[in-house]
């Protein structure tokens, strides 16, 4: 035996001789045991002629090393327990002892071989209320054998997994809940077991999403600055949003099929941006948490199909005409494109101003504090940014007055590609993905668009930022340099 064989376990096998067949049976499963290293006493091979056989039977089961006993049930063999008849009907009286006694629970199995007219499995009666396993079925034999072996070598299927953390919000009293939760878990598992019930799931997830947002709204009429209101209703607007980022993972990894139901929660939630109809009184600062979180919501989006490599719901999400509630009202076109998401955030140039902060984009910075340690990271938002900008230049929309800018894009550095571009370096690749980004583009006339964004200055960057390489960012240089 070598180090890693398991020891062979001593298993008794308790039945009746009912018929020549069922003997043939047993006598079988007994050997195949053997042949998986299960050490099985039965009569036919260990009772030797002149030797009681009840004697015999009364060792095998008060034997300390025989720690799995079997009992083969069928018609005759549970009559005969009952009764308390012949052979069978001495080991019961032995076997209700043990099993009842002194004995560990999982020593004993009782494996069904029969059923009666009404379909119940014939098993005595002093074991009526514990498991056992159904040979009955012919089809689900191999089935029943591996689950048979599994519970003598006590390596159960299904494990009971370790006990994990205590919830943050159970041990960090100050810790921010969602109310999205449940539904999320709900929408996941239907996504990823392919239920029929997923989009449900996902609209319910919607509708609970809205209400939270809608919930979070910044409270006018604080003695707190207004910038500082804005940022802590968007703090606390955030774990509902990793609860719909979760909900893109999943749709891109598991399904695919529900996500224009995932875009119209982009709509629904887009509607925060503007001001409702039933408000006379506004300023457009009032809706600038929601928009925060509109923009961080879209590049969350893209980093994810971008780093599952769902370029066909990216092709998607870049293409889908956004239906938003409350854009309409003097904004000229019904639909838009995805750049509707990237809007000014007024309360956040006047918190520089108030601060006199000489940095380029106070929101920028708080992305870049508050992405440091989750997903999508901060260097997949800026890959991301950088694709919704690009886009912008290369493919003329009807998109009314919306634009996307990349805030975060500040933080690109001016050397290394991103790995998007950098991966493009392979023509296969590159075409693998760019036509579902850009529409039908050749890496020459991609690259002709970057150098036309090099030479740009339509925004002033402000803050003595030079503005970022788009050439070294994209890799334009080689790009489908090689197959």
């Amino acid at each position: 035996m070598t180090n890693t064989e398991p020891a062979a376990i001593k298993t008794f096998i308790s039945y009746s001789w009912s018929t020549p067949v069922h003997q043939a049976w047993v006598l079988e499963l007994a050997t195949r045991l053997r042949s998986d290293r299960v050490d099985v006493k039965l009569d036919k091979w260990e009772l030797a002629p002149g030797r009681d056989p009840i004697v015999f039977m009364e060792q095998m089961v008060t034997d300390p090393t025989v720690t799995k006993v079997l009992m083969i049930t069928d018609k005759i063999y549970t009559e005969k327990a009952n009764g308390r008849l012949g052979g069978v009907g001495k080991e019961t009286q032995i076997l209700t002892a043990e099993i009842y006694g002194k004995a560990a629970e999982d020593k004993y199995a009782a494996l069904v071989t029969e059923v009666d007219e009404d379909g119940k499995p014939y098993v005595p009666t002093y074991y009526h209320s514990r498991q056992y396993i159904d040979f009955t079925d012919a089809s689900r034999q191999e089935e029943r054998y591996q689950e048979l072996l599994r519970w003598i070598y006590d390596k159960p299927q299904h494990v009971k997994p370790a006990l994990g953390a205590v919830p943050s919000f159970i041990s960090a009293p100050d810790a921010v809940t969602t109310a999205t939760t449940s539904k999320l878990k709900q929408a996941e598992h239907a996504i990823k077991t392919g239920s029929s019930t997923a989009g449900g799931a996902i609209a319910d997830f919607g509708e609970a999403l809205v209400s939270e947002f809608r919930s979070l709204a910044p409270i006018k009429g604080t003695p707190e600055h207004w910038d500082d209101v804005v940022i802590k209703s968007a703090a606390a607007m955030r774990p509902a949003l990793r609860n719909l980022v979760d909900l893109v993972m999943a749709e891109a990894r598991y399904g695919g099929t529900h996500f224009e139901r995932i875009l119209r929660i982009y709509e629904s939630v887009g509607s925060f941006m503007y001001r409702p109809a039933e408000v006379s009184s506004w300023s457009e600062q009032d809706f600038d948490a929601y928009r925060m979180i509109c923009y961080e919501g879209f590049l969350c989006l893209v980093a994810v199909l971008i780093k599952e490599r769902r370029f066909d719901l990216l092709g998607t999400a870049l293409t889908h005409p956004f239906l938003i509630a409350g854009r309409e009202r003097g904004q000229g076109l019904a639909t838009t494109t995805y750049r509707v998401f990237s809007q000014d955030v007024e309360s956040m140039r006047r918190r520089k101003d108030r601060e006199n902060s000489r940095q380029i984009d106070l929101y920028a910075d708080l992305i870049n504090e508050t992405y440091q340690m989750s997903f999508p990271t901060m260097p997949e938002l800026i890959q991301a940014d950088l694709i919704l900008y690009i886009r912008g230049a290369v493919v003329t929309e009807a998109s009314g007055w919306e634009q996307w800018w990349p805030r975060t894009i500040i933080y690109a550095g001016r050397s290394a590609p991103t790995e998007l571009f950098a991966r493009s370096e392979s023509l296969t690749f590159f075409r693998e993905w760019a036509p579902k980004v850009f529409g039908p583009i050749s890496v020459a006339d991609l690259v002709l668009k970057i150098a036309e964004l090099n030479k740009q200055d339509s925004r002033s960057w402000g803050g003595g930022f030079m503005g970022p390489s788009f050439a070294r960012l994209t890799n334009a240089e080689h790009l489908g340099s090689r197959r």
